[in-house]
């Protein structure tokens, strides 16, 4: 463990480093959501690339128990006021009105 630029931690988990212990929280919930059948499955980091060759990451897509896509980004309120992350949450709103997004 070190620290970042935010003090934020890294957290290696089933062979993967999460950017923080929020995200890693996150991805535990998640396993445990798709072992109780609440979730059907999910992926970290997906690439969302937007046409004016940009592309986004959440961290993950998470398939719900109904079939409905949820992209979910874990953010502390710091990260969450970055102009640049605000300019590509704009974008995915502009060009995926209809995707579901949720910042945790």
């Amino acid at each position: 463990m070190y620290y970042r630029k935010y003090r934020n931690i890294k957290v290696k988990l089933d062979g993967m480093t999460f950017d923080s212990k929020k995200e890693a929280a996150f991805y535990n919930n998640l396993k445990l959501q798709q072992k109780a059948g609440v979730i059907k499955s999910f992926i970290c980091q997906p690439k969302i690339k937007f046409p004016c060759k940009v592309t986004y990451i959440p961290d993950f897509r998470v398939v719900m128990g109904d079939g409905v896509i949820v992209y979910y980004d874990v953010k502390s309120e710091f990260t969450r006021k970055m102009q640049v992350y605000r300019i590509k949450i704009k974008l995915l709103k502009y060009f995926y009105p209809d995707l579901c997004f949720k910042e945790v």
